[in-house]
C-alpha cells in the first residue's frame, strides 16, 4: 500500500512539474500567454478539483463542458467512422473550441467567468495571428462555427480491422507505448500530452517529434 501511495504521489509530482511554466500554466506568473490570470496562483484548478468535480468525467474534472456540435472530418479515402468528439478529446475542446472561458470552473472558480475563451484571441485579423490553439473556428462574432473538417479526425476506433480496410495504416499494435489509444480510440491525447511530461521540446505538446513527418508516419504508411 505504501508503495502504491508513493507511486501515486510521484506521478502527481511529475505531472505538476510538467505543468509549471508550460503552455497550460494559466496561474498568476505562469506562462499561459494571453489567457493567464492575476487572480490565482493555483495551476491545476483550470482543469481539476479535489472536491465537487464533475461526476461523469475523470480525473476530478473541473471544467464546464462544451455544448458545441461539431462538423467533423470526412474524406473519400477515410475508412474510419468519425462521429462527435468524445472522451478526452471533448475535454480538450472544452477549452480549445473557443466557446468556454478558461476560468469556467465547476468548483472553486468565480461565479461569472471573466477570463477569455481561447478562441477570443486567435481570429482573422487578430494581433496574435490566426494559427493559435483555437480548434473549430469558434470566437466572438463567429460563435456558430464549430468546424473540425480541416483537423485530424479524433474519437474513432483504430483497430486491426480499420488498418486492414484502409491499407495505408499500420496496425495499432505497432504503435509505441507513448502514443496511447483510449478504449481503442484515437483521441487528441494520443499525440498530445496536456501535462507536458512526455512532450518533445519545441513542439505543440507533441509526444513524438514530427520532424521529417515521423509522428505522421508512425501510423500512416505513405
Amino acid at each position: 500500500m505504501l508503495l502504491a501511495i508513493s507511486g501515486a504521489v510521484a506521478a502527481a509530482g511529475a505531472a505538476f512539474a510538467g505543468i509549471v511554466n508550460s503552455a497550460h500554466d494559466f496561474s498568476s506568473g505562469g506562462t499561459g500567454g494571453p489567457w493567464g490570470t492575476p487572480d490565482t496562483d493555483r495551476i491545476c484548478v483550470f482543469c481539476h478539483t479535489p472536491h465537487q468535480a464533475q461526476p461523469v468525467q475523470a480525473p476530478l474534472w473541473n471544467r464546464q463542458d462544451t455544448t458545441s456540435t461539431f462538423k467533423t472530418y470526412g474524406s473519400p479515402t477515410l475508412d474510419a467512422s468519425v462521429g462527435q468528439p468524445t472522451g478526452n478529446s471533448r475535454l480538450c475542446l472544452s477549452c480549445h473550441d473557443g466557446s468556454v472561458a478558461v476560468d469556467a470552473y465547476v468548483a472553486g472558480g468565480p461565479a461569472i467567468p471573466h477570463m477569455m475563451a481561447i478562441g477570443d484571441v486567435y481570429y482573422p485579423g487578430s494581433p496574435y495571428g490566426e494559427g493559435g490553439p483555437n480548434i473549430g473556428g469558434n470566437y466572438s462574432g463567429n460563435a456558430s462555427v464549430n468546424d473540425l473538417r480541416n483537423d485530424h479526425p479524433v474519437s474513432f476506433i483504430y483497430d486491426d480491422g480499420l488498418a486492414a480496410a484502409d491499407g495505408d495504416l499500420r496496425a495499432p499494435s505497432s504503435l509505441p507505448p507513448n502514443l496511447p489509444l483510449f478504449q481503442g480510440r484515437l483521441e487528441c491525447a494520443t499525440c498530445h500530452d496536456a501535462h507536458n511530461v512526455e512532450t518533445v521540446g519545441g513542439t505543440r505538446l507533441l509526444r513524438i517529434s514530427n520532424q521529417g513527418s515521423v509522428l505522421c508516419l508512425t501510423c500512416h504508411l505513405k
